[in-house]
């Protein structure tokens, strides 16, 4: 499902200020693709994820979500379209856990959705295997369990939907690295599998370069620059502090490896090779 920006600015009231959240943003997130957000804290990212999901209106502009279109003054049927063919899983989405056992977190929304019982219980049996989740796990309460698997609760909610239009804020977020790299290889496998639009947030560039198609840069409300990852990290990044760039162009930066916008994105692998042929070169001269 391709989803498309245009004009679109949006603000949020505060004590009867108005502080703008995003302005004036032309973007289009093209179907079957993986999308990545990055700026800093307060650049704009959830409210572009939300109103993307149909959970906000812009106050200005319009945006083309698959056939459904969301302007100032959409009808709340409209939204109910917008959010039914989107999945938005939250920053620490265990944090709205309600139900006493994770099967009925899981069932929750197929319920809502209308599927019978039956269905959903082995919808939600199937998604709970996908995401790693064991049986034994589906009678406990979700509160119970540990941060990694109570994130795979949060997803597997929401995957279990089958979203045209996935929509993840810091899905990684106070994980630590292997229960992170658990979740977007789950991630990564459902895109693969369905083909899906993913529209990812995220401070971590390295999951960023690993996983996205293309790139969109906010600050303060606006796109800086939109591409794929070595167009915005090598081009328009290129000045950073090696330190923020993602592991693989900051150690290929320091071995010496020329970094160019329209090569193939840099790998573990691929900066292995390099300092072979590097070294095979240095013995040949010797």
């Amino acid at each position: 499902m391709e989803v498309v920006f245009k004009q679109v600015s949006d603000a949020y009231i505060e004590q009867a200020a108005v502080l703008p959240a995003l302005t004036s943003i032309d973007a289009a997130f093209a179907s079957g693709q993986w999308h990545c957000l990055i700026g800093a804290a307060g650049s704009g990212k959830s409210t572009l994820l939300q109103l993307a999901a149909g959970l906000r209106l812009p106050r200005q502009g319009q945006i083309q979500a698959g056939t459904v279109t969301l302007e100032p003054t959409s009808k709340k049927a409209l939204r109910r379209e917008a959010i039914k063919q989107s999945g938005l899983v939250y920053q620490f989405a265990e944090q709205q856990f309600f139900e006493e056992s994770v099967e009925r977190e899981l069932l929750f929304g197929l319920l809502n959705q209308g599927m019978n019982e039956i269905t959903a219980k082995e919808r939600a049996s199937q998604m709970a295997m996908t995401v790693g989740l064991k049986e034994e796990l589906l009678q406990r309460s979700p509160f119970s369990l540990s941060g990694g698997e109570q994130r795979k609760v949060a997803l597997a909610s929401i995957l279990a939907m089958r979203p045209s239009l996935l929509l993840l804020d810091e899905p990684t977020a106070g994980l630590d690295p292997v229960a992170a790299e658990q979740i977007l290889e789950v991630l990564r496998q459902y895109q693969a599998t369905t083909q899906c639009t993913v529209l990812h947030s995220s401070h971590d560039m390295g999951d960023v370069y690993h996983c996205a198609d293309h790139v969109v840069w906010l600050e303060a409300g606006k796109v800086q620059a939109s591409g794929t990852a070595n167009e915005i990290f090598v081009h328009h990044m290129g000045g950073m502090d090696n330190a923020l760039l993602p592991p693989p162009l900051s150690i290929a930066r320091q071995i010496g490896v020329k970094l160019t916008a329209d090569m193939p994105k840099v790998t573990m692998h691929t900066l292995l090779q390099s300092v072979r042929e590097r070294q095979l070169e240095v013995g040949e001269r010797h």
